[in-house]
This record gives structure tokens, sequence and C-alpha cells, in this order.
């Protein structure tokens, strides 16, 4: 991914409001990170028909509720 992208990390997106907001950010050119907390399933059916669209998505695994799996969640991201 270039650094000159835009970026955009969305909580809780793999379903509902985040999943349309992951893939409206997509579409709109952002490299996208997102968190889910269960349904890994879902969230790695949206990150693949965002790269096979030609964009980037990282979905990763964190509970929004716990403060030490968000910070995780974001280190993992800039990584």
């Amino acid at each position: 991914m270039p650094a000159s992208e835009k970026v955009a990390f969305v909580f809780g997106g793999s379903r509902g409001i985040g999943a349309a907001s992951v893939s409206r950010l997509a579409r709109d050119g952002c490299a996208v990170a997102f968190t889910y907390a269960s349904r890994e399933d879902k969230a790695a059916q949206l990150a693949d028909g965002i790269v096979v669209g030609g964009g980037w998505a990282l979905p990763i695994k964190a509970d929004s509720a716990n403060p030490d799996e968000i910070l995780a969640a974001i280190a993992q991201a800039v990584e």
C-alpha cells in the first residue's frame, strides 16, 4: 500500500452499518482496517470482496469493549 493513500479504521466493521462503512471507504479509495468480534467468516468475506475489487482491507479480531484489544488492533493496523 503506497504511503500516500488514505487510510481508515472502522470499529465493528464486519456486519451491518460497519460493513457498509468499510465498503464505502474502500470504494472511495481508502485502505481500510476494521475490527470484528466473532464472525471471522463475515470479516474475511468482506475483506476478500474489497481486495478482489482492487482495494486493500485488513480484518482484525478485537472486542471494542476491551481497551487493550483496541490498542493492539490499532498497532496491528499501523504495522
